[in-house]
């Protein structure tokens, strides 16, 4: 690998863009081409991983705590919040109440706002995770149609020979 794919595989995984990546190693005009021949090198593909996963070791970052950080957006309770009125009333809150709420603020009047994780997303990405929906097309009896056509051939080429 040379140092300018070490490069672009550093700057790859800063925001996965590919094209911006090999623009900030230095490839050139042709940024874009250049990034996806780069990506489909074996090389280039396992420093990657290996930069993303040595950075998840770093940041402590696992497939269990991002889960855990889904399900307190996806079932925390709204009562929670029926006291909050200010950033101080967010502070207070459970650790596990405040990890839901995703910005705050004051409106055009100056009231106090605050806006909580959405729950319907949260409940969408649990639902996927678990594989609740059927999102895959199944397409049954092909073996079937298969060996329907082949004994239909069959039967041609025998229709044939005996015509001749």
């Amino acid at each position: 690998m040379t140092p300018k794919q070490e490069r672009f595989a550093a700057e790859y995984i800063v925001d996965l863009n590919a094209t911006e990546a090999a623009k900030r190693a230095g490839y050139g005009p042709r940024a874009r081409v250049t990034a996806s021949e780069l990506l489909a090198l074996p090389d280039v593909q396992a420093r990657v991983a290996e930069l993303m996963r040595e950075r998840a070791e770093r940041i402590e970052l696992d497939g269990d705590r991002v889960l855990a950080e889904i399900m307190t957006m996806a079932f925390y309770d709204p009562a929670d919040y029926k006291a909050v009125s200010s950033a101080e009333d967010i502070a207070a809150l459970p650790e596990r109440a405040r990890r839901a709420v995703v910005g705050w603020g004051f409106d055009r009047n100056g009231l106090f706002v605050f806006k909580l994780a959405d729950k319907s997303k949260a409940l969408d990405q649990l639902a996927r995770h678990l594989s609740l929906y059927n999102d895959k097309l199944e397409v049954g009896g092909l073996d079937a149609l298969g060996d329907r056509l082949e004994r239909a051939r069959a039967r041609q080429l025998a229709w044939r020979l005996t015509v001749k």
